[in-house]
């Protein structure tokens, strides 16, 4: 199975996304550091979505 991943966050989904990292480490992020992170935590999650079996009903 592949899933599709965004290359780009919405408006919201970035907002959100430098909330939750200002709250976690303090840091202030741009708009397009945030949607670069969030982009890569999204690929970095389906990878280990995709290679692990118990996600699928098989």
């Amino acid at each position: 199975m592949s899933l599709v991943i965004p290359t780009r966050l919405t408006q919201e989904q970035i907002v959100e996304f430098k909330e939750l990292y200002k709250e976690h480490y303090n840091i202030e992020l741009t708009n397009e550091e945030a949607n670069e992170k969030g982009v890569r935590f999204l690929q970095f999650i389906t990878v280990i979505i995709e290679n692990n079996e118990a996600f699928f009903d098989e």
